[in-house]
């Protein structure tokens, strides 16, 4: 049941995620309104998977992205707060990208990042990311009392 829970609570989390408004988002260029192909979005970086748990309390993305014509920006959000656009190096239409520090909240921190072209298509990757805090090692026991 708990389990059942967890998962529901996960997929309405993405769903509010997609559902979000990206304050990043590129603006729609007139001439490239007829472009109808969206960007390829790759996450490489702290990982490809779907998931990563860190006991660091932030996290840098890195990637590429690719599009038929041109990539214009690519953003990041992050569920627990926080937003941004990440820096991009490279030719118009194939760039490499990064995002020096996510900071992270105890918990599940869903990332979603997003690649925008200049005709406004967009694609998405989703990253969820567990931050544990490392525990602090037990202090040590007291010395023993001197003997009388």
């Amino acid at each position: 049941m708990v389990t059942q829970q967890f998962e529901q609570r996960t997929r309405d989390l993405i769903d509010s995620l997609n559902d979000l408004d990206d304050p990043n988002a590129a603006p729609t260029e007139e001439a490239e309104a007829a472009d109808r192909v969206a960007p390829a979005l790759s996450l490489t970086l702290p990982t490809s998977e779907a998931s990563i748990t860190v006991a660091n309390a932030a996290l840098g993305l890195a990637g590429t992205a690719t599009d038929n014509r041109r990539v214009a920006r690519i953003t990041w959000v992050n569920s627990r707060g926080g937003n941004g656009v990440a820096s991009k190096t490279g030719s118009t239409s194939a760039v490499t990208w990064s995002v020096g520090a996510v900071n992270l909240l105890a918990g599940d921190n869903i990332i979603r990042v997003r690649a925008y072209d200049g005709a406004g298509n967009v694609t998405a990757k989703t990253l969820t990311v567990t931050y544990q805090a490392a525990t602090p090692a037990p202090a040590p026991a007291p010395a023993p009392a001197p003997a009388p």
